[in-house]
């Protein structure tokens, strides 16, 4: 288990960055090599910074406490915060000739990438010393001038003028709002590749409005819908209800139990007047009903939506997820199925990361309007220079293969250009 989720996670992102500049002849500079954070102005590269710097602190707050088990699972979250986030969402920066890219943006990115490794490594090294080494040993063989071993580096320190805390709670919510909607996802067994009308995200802060807001594109692409709204009115779109919390109450109230969960189960009957209590738990903490103060411990809230949308919930966040269709909708869900198996195949081919090439269909009239709609889209996703579309007959690629999309055959072909 810790092999798959942390180790080679881990190695993953060093050979990611290993390919990725070798294609594009990237070395790191001077300052780099030295420890030196690059200097930064896109907002996930100043964010994962940020987290490392934060890192830093803890680790040393904590071992200088000589608690060691709260120390670990820290470390561990910054490798899913580097691989499962940055990486994943950044990886179109990290092609020198990808679509929109600027070479700014992409040496901005090795940059971040290559100082991010290198430091993590330095602390990961007391936990995990011998892939810590060879991530130290790949990422720094043939400089002259450092340790040469990462057991012989000083433990990075945390640099507050690199440490963002606006940002860092902006990115924390806007993961914890993908988290939910991917989970409804998973739990309707809903493609991530089908595009959604739109997703409700409500909290209770009224500051969140501007990280949602700014976050946006981020949060469209991430979770495939077309629009993200914000609210703090919960009670406006959700159906709340509260019950009493027995495993906190039944031995604190006894007799008066049964007493108090009648009591709620007529509050309940009133939206208004559950919303007014929680919202009051939300600003004072605690509440007075029949002569006795509860926390929101004491409390199980129960949560469903007004309309058909689907609901999640998590740690003071609440989404509504839109999944009715439109044929629209459909047919983009349709080109990224089909984006999905090109870039399958270039894969199976043995195709380069970086190859350019001449991509063929034969589809059905359904699949081609799909193609026709999103052939910008589905040209920059799979580098294709040129798109064919055939109703019938044979592609005449030296690569091709028949696959099936949502029940539909389908036969895609490339030739490299």
């Amino acid at each position: 288990d810790t092999t798959r989720a942390v180790l080679l996670p881990l190695w993953n992102s060093l050979s990611f960055l290993s390919t990725y500049a070798s294609a594009e002849g990237w070395k790191p500079d001077a300052n780099l090599v030295k420890g030196q954070a690059p200097k930064v102005d896109n907002e996930m590269d100043r964010w994962i910074i940020s987290k490392l710097q934060t890192l830093f602190a803890n680790v040393h707050r904590e071992m200088e406490g000589y608690r060691l088990f709260a120390v670990v699972p820290p470390v561990l979250d910054f490798i899913e915060d580097l691989t499962n986030w940055y990486i994943r969402l950044g990886r179109r920066r990290f092609w020198g000739s990808g679509e929109g890219v600027s070479s700014q943006e992409t040496t901005s990115a090795f940059s971040t990438l290559y100082y991010v490794l290198v430091e993590f490594s330095k602390v990961f090294a007391p936990f995990a010393p011998f892939t810590a080494e060879r991530v130290y040993e790949n990422l720094t063989a043939g400089i002259s001038g450092l340790p040469t071993s990462v057991h012989h580096c000083d433990m990075p320190m945390a640099n507050p003028e690199l440490q963002d805390e606006e940002l860092e709670h902006r990115m924390d919510l806007i993961r914890k709002a993908t988290n939910l909607g991917r989970s409804l996802r998973a739990k309707h067994k809903i493609k991530t590749r089908q595009v959604l009308p739109s997703m409700l995200i409500i909290t209770h802060e009224d500051r969140d409005g501007d990280a949602i807001e700014r976050g946006m594109k981020l949060l469209k692409e991430e979770l495939n819908v077309k629009q993200v709204e914000f609210s703090t009115d919960e009670a406006k779109y959700v159906r709340l209800s509260v019950k009493p919390n027995l495993r906190l109450l039944g031995k604190r109230l006894g007799p008066k139990l049964n007493d108090f969960r009648n009591h709620l189960n007529k509050l309940n009957e009133q939206h208004d007047d559950v919303a007014k209590l929680l919202g009051e738990l939300d600003q004072k903490e605690t509440v007075e009903l029949q002569g006795e103060t509860f926390t929101k411990e004491d409390f199980l809230i129960e949560r469903g939506p007004k309309d058909d949308r689907l609901i999640a919930t998590e740690a003071g966040v609440t989404v509504l997820l839109d999944t009715q269709l439109t044929p629209d909708l459909i047919r983009e869900g349709l080109a990224r199925e089909l984006v999905n198996r090109v870039q399958k195949l270039r894969k199976d081919s043995g195709l380069q990361i970086s190859d350019r090439i001449k991509l063929g269909f034969v589809a059905d009239a359904e699949l081609a309007a799909a193609i026709a709609d999103h052939k910008d889209y589905i040209a920059g996703e799979t580098l294709a220079n040129d798109i064919e579309v055939k109703p019938n007959g044979d592609l005449g690629m030296p690569i091709s293969e028949q696959y099936d999309i949502e029940g539909t055959p389908c036969a895609i072909g490339l030739a490299v250009q």
